[in-house]
């Protein structure tokens, strides 16, 4: 077992690629700084690609490219307030863009 599988494990987190052949993905709200930046770098390292979102797009921005190259995942940026009317449903818009299943949400 490689030592991300077994990182994975205890966690109790699946790291296996779907049927289309991608990570799994993570939606992080919140992701710019603190503990949403900090559940990203572990969603990262974990082997998952990551959706990320805040209000701020280039602090999003920075994380996004940070990550993406540590890790080798991909991370989406999208920048949207969750507390507008329209905050959700932009954010639903962009992930179906993706056509991808989200298999872990942290908001």
């Amino acid at each position: 077992m490689r030592p991300l599988e077994a990182r994975a494990t205890s966690l109790g987190v699946s790291t296996e690629l779907n049927l289309a052949g991608e990570r799994p993905l993570a939606l992080i709200t919140g992701a710019s700084a603190g503990i949403g930046r900090e559940i990203a770098t572990q969603f990262a390292a974990h082997g998952y690609d990551l959706a990320l979102v805040s209000r701020r797009r280039e602090r999003l921005l920075d994380v996004a490219a940070v990550l993406a190259d540590c890790y080798e995942v991909d991370a989406l940026v999208i920048d949207a307030d969750l507390s507008s009317r329209d905050g959700p449903s932009e954010v639903l818009s962009r992930l179906r863009a993706l056509d991808r299943h989200v298999d872990a949400l942290v908001n």
